[in-house]
């Protein structure tokens, strides 16, 4: 019996995969979503407690700048007002000994707005604020050549910027935007994304996050958008390689030898999955040598409040940054906490991941140990996004057809972005457009 055939076979059901979906499917094509897990939502999904029910994010994602396309795949879904995003941009700073906060007031926009929220802190020196013009300036002009091979931390380093200023603003902005410290990410991607939150202006000097699960948001959203339009997701399904005839990809095969063929198919697995399958040899290339970086991320319910501001980076500190939302039912409130580390640190036991929370936690919020603990959640991800250093830009394919038949998206081609979900978005939905205007 011959296989069904699909006018697009998607690989992954990620934040990538799921966007072109919806793309291909809101234009009357036939999709098939494949995804190697029981769920989906990729590299950001809900975690469920099979005992209680109780849910819980991967990890908390804050959402930097513009978010175009980020904002038109919620669109479609009809769930883009369930993303929050203040009026103003405002970044608090915890370290147990004093409170800070770098607040960027939309009235003064971006001429003057990073000038007056950088003057504003109170841990630094007015030396050290008076340096902070050369950081500026440098954002301001086009970037210097060369500036993709440093580290961000060599950067800042070459502009003059103090240790203080180091220690106490950048290297925390550039941790909760990119789970990355800047003695380990690219300048060009950080200069990237510090100039589009700072500089950009109207509604580029935002910072946001999601008011519900990513089930909530766009897991389960995608999937009934997908099933009402004549598409298919299937879960738990494991593709091991892609399938040619005459040069051109025409479908892949799971690990039980089932076939899945469709007039194009598109790959929105991350790097160091899509080189494990058996692949085309034309396909290979610098690209496989991308790598992951891990995190993990410690939940932890509060029957009472204590941060009254949502994201706070703290400085050191074990942790890089929280987010803080209401508690289930808007009772109390969850704090989430991100631990950007190596591998080797996500050997530590659960319980050794929520002790260091509670101890950063007690020291940076002075009400955190009078609060009680109803319900708290470890979730590690040794792959929980593009590792983004020196060198890496000049890997990352451009999304869209690479092969005859085969095309790339995710957040890790070179979508012109940092590695974030709105790269993955953007992906997406370029690789669907590319197919429309091939297909018409």
């Amino acid at each position: 019996m011959a296989a069904e055939r699909w006018d697009a076979l998607i690989l992954g059901g990620g934040v990538a995969g799921l966007s072109c979906a919806t793309a291909l499917a809101g234009a009357g094509r036939r999709v098939l979503v494949l995804e190697k897990s029981p769920c989906l939502g990729g590299r950001a999904r809900t975690v469920r407690d099979s005992e209680t029910g109780a849910a819980w994010d991967n990890g908390p994602h804050l959402f930097a700048g513009r978010c175009h396309h980020l904002g038109r795949f919620l669109g479609r879904l009809g769930r883009a007002e369930l993303l929050s995003f203040p009026a103003r941009l405002r970044m608090d700073f915890l370290d147990g000994r004093t409170a800070d906060s770098l607040k960027i007031p939309a009235t003064l926009g971006s001429r003057f707005g990073l000038l007056w929220a950088v003057w504003s802190l109170r841990g630094l020196r007015a030396s050290d604020k008076w340096g902070t013009l050369r950081l500026r300036r440098a954002l301001a002009a086009p970037d210097p050549a060369g500036l993709a091979a440093m580290t961000a931390a060599a950067w800042f380093e070459s502009l003059g910027q103090s240790r203080q200023v180091q220690e106490r603003l950048l290297d925390p902005l550039t941790r909760v935007l990119l789970n990355e410290p800047g003695s380990r990410v690219s300048a060009g991607v950080v200069a990237q994304v510090l100039r589009e939150l700072l500089l950009g202006g109207g509604d580029a000097m935002r910072l946001g996050w999601s008011t519900v699960s990513f089930d909530e948001l766009y897991v389960e959203p995608a999937r009934a958008f997908i099933s009402a339009r004549g598409g298919t997701v299937l879960l738990s399904t494991e593709v091991t390689r892609l399938l040619e005839d005459d040069g051109r990809v025409l479908g892949a095969a799971d690990v039980w030898g089932q076939r899945f063929l469709a007039d194009a198919v598109v790959s929105t697995l991350p790097p160091w999955e899509l080189k494990r399958l058996e692949l085309p040899q034309r396909l290979r290339g610098s690209w496989e040598g991308l790598e992951a970086s891990a995190s993990a991320a410690v939940h932890i319910d509060l029957e009472g409040r204590v941060l009254d501001v949502p994201v706070a980076a703290l400085s050191g500190a074990t942790a890089s940054w929280l987010l803080a939302r209401d508690g289930a039912g808007g009772r109390g409130q969850r704090l989430s906490v991100v631990v950007s580390a190596g591998r080797d640190v996500l050997q530590a036991s659960d319980a050794a991941f929520f002790d260091a929370a509670k101890r950063d936690l007690s020291r940076c919020l002075p009400d955190f140990e009078k609060a009680r603990i109803t319900g708290w959640k470890v979730v590690k991800e040794p792959e929980a996004r593009l590792a983004q250093p020196p060198g890496t830009e000049e890997r990352r394919p451009r999304p869209g057809q690479v092969l005859p038949g085969l095309s790339l998206a995710g957040d890790w081609t070179g979508t012109g972005l940092p590695a974030t979900i709105e790269s993955a978005a953007a992906g997406g939905e370029r690789a669907a457009e590319e197919l429309m205007q091939s297909h018409a």
